[in-house]
């Protein structure tokens, strides 16, 4: 009888530790979330010289302007333009208009236009 119950002990640690391990599961490691990218709409708030403009003279042209990755593309029909991003140098070659004009574009493709008349006296 002692052999009996000795192996129904046995049995029963068995069960217990074989449930106990059968049951320890391993936590699903989750891994570390990016934070979301807030989309800040593009605002597009002014083009402005910085400065007083003269023949065969430089100034400032500055394009003001928030959202996500923005990138600026600056055209103008007469003279020079110096530079990138949102604020680029003008020398004003000869007397007359010189139109600026910046397109800011932000990282979701959405763009925006402005443009300033410039007039260089003689």
């Amino acid at each position: 009888m002692k052999n009996h119950s000795f192996l129904s002990v046995f049995v029963l640690i068995l069960f217990a530790l074989g449930g106990t391990l059968l049951s320890c599961e391993k936590e699903a490691v989750q891994p570390e979330s990016q934070p979301e990218e807030t989309q800040i709409p593009l605002v597009y708030d002014s083009l402005y010289l910085s400065g007083k403009v003269l023949l065969h003279q430089t100034c400032t042209i500055v394009a003001v302007a928030e959202g996500n990755e923005l990138s600026y593309s600056w055209e103008l029909n007469l003279g020079t333009l110096l530079g990138s991003g949102s604020s680029v140098t003008f020398n004003a070659c000869c007397a007359g208009n010189h139109n600026v004009k910046c397109t800011v574009t932000d990282g979701y493709g959405n763009s925006q236009c402005k443009e300033v008349n410039i007039f260089v006296p003689e």
